[in-house]
């Protein structure tokens, strides 16, 4: 969410799940830019999803009051959880851009369950790192050893340091294969995460139709 200095303008052939049919402007190379951006982290610009009145979009206006662009965004990368996006017309806040907001709703149900899953993921086998402790803590000190040239704040040594525990542990006692089989949670999950995405397409087609 920001402020970007681009104009997005309108959808074009290929950008379905990047811009809604609501994009105001006339986009340039440069703009092009926020696009590219939005594609290469799978980020859909939600101020372009919602129809609104003509003056419900533009969020800057040039000192002189001639020129009014749609150059602040908010981007999501769940469409279905954002269910309004609009700017705030009734706040004065001294500046030449104007307040966006977006309304979200995040199942509940669909967040434990994914906390649950990856809770339950085991990226390391505790048993066999304990039979094959010795190698691992020559694992640790060999790249300890060259983390010693390292010139790092602290926070960034304690980063490192729990991503090499983490990393050799796994090399050293790699988790058991499990089966490909979905579990109840799975299918649970998915089928909350279709409901959201069709309730985001619901939204949208409703909005298209006013």
């Amino acid at each position: 969410m920001g402020d970007f200095n681009a104009k997005v303008g309108k959808q074009q052939e290929g950008e379905e799940n990047i811009l809604g049919k609501f994009g105001v402007g006339e986009r340039n190379r440069r703009d092009e830019t926020m696009i590219e951006f939005a594609a290469q982290h799978s980020l859909v610009i939600t101020n372009t999803c919602f129809k609104k009145n003509v003056n419900r979009y533009w969020t800057w206006e040039s000192p002189n009051g001639h020129t009014k662009n749609q150059i602040d965004f908010i981007l999501s990368s769940q469409r279905g959880i954002v269910k309004n996006c609009e700017v705030i017309t009734r706040v004065d806040i001294a500046s030449d851009h104007r307040m966006v907001r977006a309304c979200i709703h995040i199942s509940r149900k669909l967040a434990r369950l994914k906390f649950i899953k990856s809770q339950k993921k085991k990226k390391v086998n505790l048993l066999k790192l304990r039979e094959r402790k010795e190698e691992f803590q020559i694992q640790l000190q060999n790249r300890f050893h060259i983390l010693e040239d390292e010139h790092l704040n602290i926070d960034d040594r304690c980063s490192l340091i729990t991503n090499i525990i983490l990393e050799e542990a796994a090399s050293v006692a790699p988790p058991n294969k499990s089966s490909k089989q979905k579990t109840e949670e799975d299918i649970e999950i998915d089928q909350l995460n279709s409901k959201e995405s069709n309730s985001g397409k619901k939204i949208t087609r409703q909005q298209e139709r006013k």
